[in-house]
């Protein structure tokens, strides 16, 4: 019985590595009218009719992205666990690449860091150092499209199993009279945080984190063309980056992050502060 309930919950471990976390969606919405905008006067509240309009096509285009559970949902150190373990193998690329920059900053090899010193600057002197950027992701796509058995790390990070979590230590009472009074207290604060991280902080970073390993997830998806359009979509729009950045005037380049910072900093953020 005791193999069968291991393996059982090696199976759901398992499960919950493999498939995102379901989020609860919100009932339908109905489209605002200007009738239902109107006061005892009869006149019409312009503003409250254009925010109802923008929250009706918020929820109709993004609803399904909108988690909308309770933000003091009990925290689960074992879904935790089971979040940490997945980012860790869709990051394994990331990581490699993350160690190989360090190693080219910190002149490891004189000669390779030299060379890419050299290469940086002249990129940099004929303002090809954005279009380089934007290329990269481009030449790792089709690198693996041309030879899916080169090793760059991602298709590892598809077939591995997860590991058995350790099982937990027998945890000792808090309360027991023999102990100190310094080490009572200090189990009281240890158990104070873990209410704390479990019941309101826990929560919010495993859904941040649960994010962020999706968006690595997808790149993935990109670079191993799962799903083969989607793969040339990704290819087009970051091609199209390439060809801003290559004929593009500075002047233009300038204005169009500018405007992706407005549109972020008035838009986007206070739509996930209030709609997380």
């Amino acid at each position: 019985m005791a193999e069968k309930r291991k393996s059982m919950s090696h199976r759901f471990r398992h499960f919950h590595a493999q498939v995102s976390e379901v989020r609860a969606c919100a009932t339908a919405r109905q489209p605002v009218t200007l009738d239902d905008c109107r006061d005892a006067a009869g006149q019409v509240d312009y503003w409250a009719y254009a925010q109802g309009q923008g929250l009706y096509w918020l929820y109709r285009l993004a609803g399904h992205q909108i988690d909308h559970r309770d933000p003091t949902t009990d925290f689960s150190i074992t879904e935790f666990l089971t979040s940490l373990e997945r980012l860790n193998r869709v990051g394994a690329p990331y990581q490699r690449l993350g160690t190989w920059l360090l190693a080219v900053c910190l002149w490891t090899s004189f000669y390779e860091s030299a060379f890419w010193f050299v290469v940086y600057w002249v990129l940099w002197f004929y303002d090809l150092l954005a279009a380089v950027v934007f290329l990269f992701p481009i030449t790792v796509i089709l690198r693996h499209r041309i030879d899916p058995s080169v090793d760059l790390g991602f298709n590892s990070a598809r077939n591995v199993t997860q590991a058995d979590l350790a099982p937990e230590g027998k945890r000792r009472s808090s309360h027991d009279a023999n102990e100190p009074l310094s080490t009572r207290r200090k189990a009281k604060l240890v158990s104070d945080l873990w209410e704390t991280w479990r019941t309101r902080m826990g929560y919010l970073v495993h859904r941040e984190l649960n994010d962020r390993t999706e968006v690595l997830e997808k790149f993935r998806n990109a670079v191993t063309w799962c799903h083969p359009y989607a793969t040339l979509y990704v290819i087009g729009v970051l091609t199209a980056y390439v060809v801003v950045c290559l004929f593009g005037s500075v002047r233009f380049i300038v204005k169009y992050l500018a405007m992706c910072v407005g549109v972020e900093m008035f838009i986007f953020l206070p739509l996930r502060v209030r709609y997380p």
